[in-house]
């Protein structure tokens, strides 16, 4: 068994959690979006994430990741969401950066976790459904659609006031 000792709410083992790349997107997403007084909603994670990667994040990479970021003491889970550990509330609190670029948060996120740069790898996969249901992600999705239909319809208005001009795209 490894051992374990404690450092403020995070665990440190001579065991490695080996994270990766998407787990500093996750728990930068969940930085950004849990307030002081109350988690973060799954929906509101999965926009935020989009935002910060121009993707959605997967079930899998989800279940896996909040696994191995409640694992190492990073996150905490309610019945409202999730929300960072204290911890690393003060790490993000000193260390985000100034010029409030969000990729920088990333990298200042992925290097407090030592996680390593983005590879091309298979997504992650799980069958678990310990902290990401199915249905839960079904839903936050749904939720996130529902919230970006306004502006996919607003910027689609937009693209197609273009087709009958003169501009080339």
């Amino acid at each position: 068994m490894p051992e374990l000792w404690t450092l403020g709410v995070m665990r440190t083992s001579t065991e490695h959690h080996p994270f990766i790349w998407s787990d500093a997107w996750l728990l930068t997403a969940v930085l950004y979006t849990a307030q002081p007084d109350s988690s973060a909603k799954l929906s509101d994670i999965i926009a935020c994430g989009d935002g910060l990667n121009h993707a959605i994040f997967t079930r899998g990479e989800l279940e896996t990741g909040f696994s191995r970021l409640i694992d190492a003491g990073y996150v905490v889970r309610d019945a409202s969401g999730f929300s960072p550990t204290p911890a690393v509330r003060s790490f993000w609190i000193s260390s985000r950066p100034e010029s409030g670029n969000a990729r920088d948060a990333w990298l200042a996120v992925r290097t407090f976790i030592r996680a390593p740069a983005y590879k091309p790898d298979p997504l992650p996969e799980t069958d678990e459904q310990r902290y990401v249901t199915e249905l839960a992600y079904a839903e936050a999705c749904e939720t996130y659609q529902r919230q970006m239909a306004p502006l996919i319809k607003k910027y689609a208005k937009h693209d197609a006031s273009y087709e009958g001009s003169s501009v080339k795209h």
